[in-house]
């Protein structure tokens, strides 16, 4: 809780100094958002670190393949990579840009699913 209250001060402050900032030094608001982004991704660091480690623990438990769990933490973490990269670019005014890392977003968490693919593809040969 006390994360998401200081994740949302420091956001908030952020936005509200993008809007001052917009008509005399626009220039600086992407750099401001980008760095906001940052700080609040830094402060999510310890909660993220135990939310892998509860899942690596829980996928020994289940013994579900660490391959598996890696695939789908990867995936998620390139899902949340590309949003904020999406939506800075965009309140830049940068929307193709902001495309083109949706497209770079998608093509690497297809890549990163690759290997699970595949064994889907070995599962389903060998009962056929």
């Amino acid at each position: 809780m006390e994360l998401v209250i200081k994740a949302v001060g420091i956001s908030v402050t952020a936005a509200v100094i993008c809007l001052l900032l917009k008509n005399t030094n626009g220039e600086f608001v992407p750099m401001l958002a980008a760095a906001a982004s940052a700080v609040v991704i830094l402060m999510a660091a310890e909660a993220i670190k135990e939310i892998v480690d509860f899942i690596t623990e829980l996928s020994e438990l289940s013994e579900i393949s660490p391959t598996v769990i890696a695939i789908v933490l990867k995936t998620v973490a390139i899902a949340i990579i590309t949003k904020i990269g999406t939506d800075i670019c965009a309140d830049a005014g940068q929307s193709a840009t902001a495309s083109c890392i949706e497209l770079a977003g998608a093509v690497t968490a297809v890549y990163v699913s690759l290997p699970l693919l595949r064994s889907v593809i070995s599962m389903v040969e060998s009962l056929v």
